[in-house]
């Protein structure tokens, strides 16, 4: 599952070649548990919901989610709090 994700320490940061944080840790071990592989792309915040939009993603892990910016995005882009991401 392709996510995105902003480098961000600490919430999201490269460890070496390894990208890492709790909540990469924690999205690597359900996707794993799912059997499915983890593939992280990294993004700018202005990209994340036009990334899902066009289906250059699964998923986004970032913090802002409830954020005023999050839901200003979520409206220019046709969202409401009833429509899934996906």
């Amino acid at each position: 599952m392709r996510f995105a994700w902003i480098a961000e320490a600490p919430f999201n940061f490269m460890d070496g070649d390894r990208l890492s944080s709790c909540d990469i840790e924690l999205a690597r071990h359900l996707i794993f548990s799912l059997g499915e592989t983890f593939e992280p792309i990294e993004t700018e915040f202005h990209l994340l919901l036009p990334g899902l939009v066009n289906i250059q993603w699964d998923g986004e892990l970032a913090k802002y989610l409830g954020s005023p910016a999050h839901q200003s995005m979520k409206s220019n882009f046709g969202f409401d709090a009833n429509t899934p991401t996906k």
